[in-house]
């Protein structure tokens, strides 16, 4: 916001009503990938789910509603539900875990940006970086994740490899 826009330190809280609003109008054109929602599905078979995601709370769960997907999940963290902390921030994922009292030994980390498994690395949770989502494969590659998944039927072989 500081360098695309000018906004100052002090402006950027004052923005977020405004993104949050035109976010939540704008969700309906937010889609999940193809065969995601079986993996969904199929993953919280053997493993309790969580959402962490950079975009506001109200959104990841109206987006998960209108593909039937929210009942698959523990919790839907958003952007919004710390502070805007940024989840390339190692907080994001303490501060996660406090709430869900949760140990990082129990939890594995699914993303598709470099920030996220930057940040997750620092906090020493394992890492499927999913290569078709929103950062290009060599991206996510020079992260250094775990596990580079370049489909949702990788990304379930993997996941289900680590139970």
């Amino acid at each position: 916001y500081k360098g695309i826009y000018g906004f100052s330190e002090s402006e950027i809280p004052l923005t977020v009503p405004f993104f949050q609003k035109l976010a939540c109008e704008h969700f309906s054109s937010v889609c999940v990938f193809a065969e995601m929602a079986d993996v969904v599905k199929n993953l919280s078979k053997i493993f309790t789910l969580v959402m962490l995601s950079g975009n506001y709370s109200e959104v990841v769960m109206r987006t998960l509603m209108k593909e039937k997907l929210d009942k698959y999940f523990l919790r839907i963290f958003g952007n919004d539900d710390f502070d805007g902390i940024d989840k390339s921030n190692p907080k994001f994922f303490y501060r996660s875990l406090d709430v869900l009292n949760l140990e990082k030994d129990n939890v594995i980390l699914l993303t598709d940006t470099s920030g996220e498994i930057y940040a997750a690395k620092r906090v020493d949770i394992p890492v499927i970086a999913c290569a078709w989502g929103w950062q290009d494969r060599d991206d996510l590659v020079e992260a250094g994740p775990d596990y580079l998944a370049d489909s949702p039927g990788e990304l379930f072989q993997i996941a289900q490899s680590l139970k």
